[in-house]
């Protein structure tokens, strides 16, 4: 899983609640809005 921010130029991310950080998905497509994942370890940047 790697993090992509829209304000960062990683795309047109929508904001979730306050929270434009998306997380694209490994092993399956598709991404996640970060208002709906916990992390317990450093994301990388995509």
């Amino acid at each position: 899983m790697c993090r992509v921010g829209a304000a960062a130029g990683g795309g047109d991310g929508d904001w979730v609640q306050g929270n434009d950080i998306w997380y694209r998905l490994h092993g399956k497509p598709g991404w996640v809005s970060a208002r709906y994942v916990h992390n317990y370890t450093v994301v990388p940047w995509c």
